[in-house]
C-alpha cells in the first residue's frame, strides 16, 4: 500500500482542537467518490477523525486498522476513497488518489488544483513554497504530530525532515517521530503513538 502526500498514517481533524499530519485533513468530498466508511463512537461522541488513505488505497483497506487499533471509544472514524484518476508517476494508471503525482523525488510539479482541495499535512508539506503565507491563522496553535519511517524508499525520510523543519519555523507546535526500521508503511508503535497523541489531545 503506498502512502504519499495526504496520506502517512493519520489525516484528521479532531474536536477542531487537535490534527494527526501524518496526515490532518480536512477534505472537500467530490460527487464522484464513494460513501465514506464510518466507524460510530462506542460511547458519547467527542471527536471525529477523518483518515486519509494512500495512493491507490481505499478507506476500506484502514477501516479495520481504525476500528481495532486506534479504539477509542469517544471518536468516530471517518475513512473516506478518493475518486479514482490517472495518476501520471504511474504511468496514467486510474486509481484512488486525492490528487496526481508526477514524481517522489522533488516536488515542483505538484498537481496544485487537486492539492487544494485538502488542506492538511502528512509525509510531505505539499506546495510547501506556499507556506507560511497560505497558512490559516485559525490554526496557528493546532497540535500536529507527524509520524515517517527512517527506512522509507518512497517518500525519503529527508523530505519528512524538510517538512517538519518548514512547520516548525512558522508553527511551534508540531513535532516529528521517526520509527528506525519502518519502511513505507505503518508499525505498531507508530499506531501508539497515534493513539496517545489522540488521548492526550481529547483530555486537554
Amino acid at each position: 500500500m503506498l502512502k504519499v502526500g495526504l496520506t502517512k498514517i493519520l489525516r484528521t481533524v479532531v474536536s477542531d482542537k487537535a490534527k494527526i499530519g501524518s496526515c490532518i485533513s480536512k477534505t472537500f468530498f467530490s460527487a464522484d467518490m464513494s460513501p465514506p466508511i464510518v466507524i460510530p463512537p462506542k460511547g458519547p461522541h467527542q471527536a471525529s477523525v477523518i483518515f486519509l488513505h494512500g495512493l491507490g488505497d481505499t478507506g476500506h483497506g484502514w477501516s479495520q486498522v481504525m476500528a481495532e487499533d486506534l479504539n477509542l471509544d469517544n471518536v468516530k472514524f471517518i475513512c473516506p476513497t478518493a475518486s479514482t484518476i490517472p495518476v501520471t508517476i504511474n504511468m496514467g494508471y486510474r486509481m484512488p488518489a486525492w490528487y496526481d503525482i508526477t514524481s517522489l523525488s522533488e516536488f515542483d510539479k505538484e498537481d496544485k488544483t487537486g492539492i487544494m482541495r485538502i488542506v492538511g499535512l502528512s509525509c510531505y508539506l505539499p506546495l510547501n513554497t506556499e507556506f507560511p503565507d497560505s497558512a490559516s491563522s485559525q490554526n496557528s496553535s493546532t497540535p500536529i504530530i507527524m509520524c515517517h519511517g527512517k527506512a522509507d524508499v518512497v517518500v525519503d525520510f529527508r523530505f519528512g525532515q524538510m517538512s517538519y523543519q518548514k512547520i516548525k519555523a512558522f508553527h511551534s507546535a508540531v513535532d516529528l517521530k521517526s520509527y528506525e526500521n519502518m519502511g513505507h508503511t505503518s508499525c505498531p508503535r507508530e499506531l501508539m503513538d497515534v493513539k496517545n497523541f489522540l488521548s492526550q489531545q481529547l483530555s486537554a
